[in-house]
This record gives C-alpha cells, structure tokens and sequence, in this order.
C-alpha cells in the first residue's frame, strides 16, 4: 500500500528504473522511489519542501507528488553534505550555488576521514549506494571509488592515515562492489569466457572484481581467479576451462614478475588464448603483450570487443577502437 499522498504507481527497483527494466520519465519519481535513493525518510523530505522550498515536485491531475532525476541527484548532494556536519539549510545553500559537487571524492572525503577516525566507515557504503542509485555503478566507480581509493592508498604511504583505516575503507568498498554485483542483471553471455587473476604475493581484489562487473555487464562471462595466484597455476585454469581470453592484474610493482611469468606461460599453450595485462604496477608491458587502458570501464570495453571481434558477436566496440 502507498503511503498517504501517493498512488501505488508502477513498481520499482531503484531511482529512474522500473522492475521491468524500463526508464522512468523525468518527472515521474515517486515519494519513497526519492527516499529510497537519497536514503532521507519521506518525513524530512517534506520537512525541507516545506522549510526550504526544495524540492518543488510536480503534481499530477489527483495530487501526487513528482519529482525529476535532477530533484534525486540534488538531494543525495545535499544528504552527502548533512553527512559530512553541514547543517540542513547551509547543505541546500551549497548545492543551489553549485559550490560544492559532493558526488566527487573531494567532497566526501571529508566525511569518510571522519568516519574512518571513529573507526566506523560503515555510512560510507550507504554514500555509495545512493551514488549507484543515481549516477549508475560504472560512473560511481570511476568518478568515486577508484579516485578514493588512490587518495587514501597515497595518504597511508605518506602517513597520512593509518594502515588500517585503508584497510577498512578497501573492505566497505568491497562490500559495495558485492552489493553491485547480486543487483546485477546478467545479460545473456555474448562472448567466450574470460579468466580473471593477479599472480603475486599482494592481495588487491578490488580491481579484479571491478573487472569482472564491467565485463559481466557487457555480456562477458567469467571466471575469478582471485588474487595471490601462482603463476602456474593461471596456466592449469587455462587447460582446464580453456577460456577465450585470461586478464593478468599487476597491484604492485613487486608482482610484474609473477605476472610476466604466468602470462608467458599462456602464450605458450595450445591453443593459446588472448591474454591482457593491466594494473597499476605493471609499468611498461612486454612487447608481445597486449595492454590494456587503466580505466577499468575501458579495459572491460576493450576487452569485450576484442572477443566480440573473434566470435563474430555483435559487441560495440570502444570509440578509440571505431577510428
């Protein structure tokens, strides 16, 4: 049942998206469809529209309120703020003058140093769901989680912040990436399979599962290896599954080597499969290697149309690949 105010409308999973898959209109967000976006109660989201004006929703011909995907990404700024201490009013103030962006890792940054300080980065997942919910899981990865991570990987180098406040902010994210990938639709497998793995002595799994979302979402399926993998053993995966194509993460520059090491192994099969390397620490690949771009989206994409291209799948390649 609709709470009072509202019409049952049609149901869904998310702020812009029906059950069904289709797209909600611009100006046909429902009360809870908003809340549960921003993660505000419909209760303040009342409050502010009638304390501070905003939002201003739409009504429709029996009265029911609605509001657009800008109203949403509007209001998850100013919850992102009231988050960070802002109060309520000065939040709005901000958001209305366009002086702060708090979808972007600067501005949350403030608030997700705070929380690891109090040793509870917990609300930190809940800023990422109501970013996935807006901005959509790739963007949120790139515009967010990656730049985050690499600010506070940089810091704890430094001594900036301690080890382990690293540590726990790479176990939120990997909560979130969990999160992402159980809501993920599984379009129907376009391509061969692909076989995800980092050689090496330093569990990083972030990017590799990133990878896997990306590739999985593009029609890819796969299958994760994890990290910490001897060399040889990327080598048995191959002959057991025999996969399409294997993708090599190096997390750190003390890794190439394993990661060099297994990939020439792959080359060596018959028949061998593509294989990719990629990772921050891999530095300048081996010439017979086939690198990737560092941005996991466009390594997803690029590694997508390179099986299409082999299948004869109808996989749209990346716009650097259409020349």
């Amino acid at each position: 049942m609709a709470p009072s105010g509202e019409d049952p409308g049609p149901a869904a999973d998310g702020a812009g998206r029906t059950c069904d898959g289709g797209a909600i209109p611009p100006r046909d967000l429902r009360l809870t469809q908003l809340a549960l976006t921003t993660g505000l109660s419909p209760q303040v989201i009342r409050v502010w529209e009638r304390r501070y004006h905003f939002p201003q929703p739409t009504r429709t011909a029996g009265g029911h309120r609605r509001y657009s995907q800008a109203d949403a990404v509007a209001l998850l700024q100013v919850a992102a703020l009231v988050h960070a201490g802002f109060r309520p009013r000065e939040a709005l103030a901000r958001v209305r003058d366009g002086r702060v962006s708090p979808l972007s890792p600067g501005t949350l940054t403030e608030s997700l140093q705070r929380l690891l300080t109090a040793g509870d980065p917990g609300p930190y997942l809940q800023d990422l769901l109501r970013a996935d919910a807006v901005m959509g899981f790739e963007q949120t990865l790139e515009a967010i989680v990656l730049p985050t991570l690499q600010t506070f990987s940089e810091a704890a180098e430094q001594g900036g912040i301690a080890v382990a406040q690293e540590h726990a902010l790479a176990q939120v994210i990997l909560v979130w990436l969990g999160a992402s990938r159980a809501a993920l639709r599984t379009p129907p497998a376009r391509t061969g399979r692909v076989v995800l793995a980092a050689p090496g002595r330093h569990p990083h799994p972030l990017t590799l599962t990133a990878m896997e979302l990306a590739l999985t979402a593009r029609g890819v399926p796969v299958t994760l290896l994890g990290s910490i993998m001897p060399p040889e053993a990327v080598g048995e995966a191959v002959r057991l599954w025999r996969p399409a194509a294997v993708f090599l993460c190096c997390a750190s520059r003390s890794d190439r080597a394993c990661v060099i090491r297994a990939a020439a192994g792959v080359r060596q099969l018959d028949p061998a499969p593509l294989c990719f390397l990629g990772g921050p620490g891999l530095g300048s690949p081996p010439a017979w290697a086939t690198p990737l771009p560092e941005r996991v989206t466009q390594a997803a994409a690029w590694v997508a149309a390179a099986l299409g291209a082999r299948s004869g799948a109808a996989v749209e390649p990346p716009a650097e690949l259409q020349g």
